[in-house]
């Protein structure tokens, strides 16, 4: 917290979110932003009423794992431009995987 003096009164000045919050967000935006990128999920819009209307995808909890772990380990100034290059790193290497057994010639005389 900040304080700060103004007209004789004092302020103090709060910060709207903290950091933990910015990675998290950043992390489910990114997340988020890949999955319909490749159409891995189709979720239905719908309004909840209940903690078990909440679906979570199974890979979610080990993706934010592996992000903040890389986060704290790389303490980045730009935390955004960070981001923005894991995630894009991520979905790179998932394409390339994915890439090398598409392209895999099948010979049917070997069979």
């Amino acid at each position: 917290m900040a304080e700060k003096q103004e007209d004789g009164k004092r302020f103090t000045v709060v910060k709207r979110h903290s950091n933990s919050y910015k990675i998290f967000h950043i992390a489910l935006l990114f997340i988020r932003q890949a999955l319909i990128h490749k159409e891995a999920i189709k979720m239905e819009v719908e309004r909840i009423f209940s903690a078990e209307q909440i679906k979570i995808h199974p890979e979610l909890g080990q993706i934010l794992r592996e992000y903040t772990k890389s986060v704290i380990r790389a303490n980045p100034d730009d935390l955004l431009e960070f981001s923005w290059a894991y995630f894009k790193k991520k979905v790179d290497e998932k394409e390339r995987k994915n890439q090398r057994f598409d392209d895999k010639p099948v010979n049917f005389d070997d069979l």
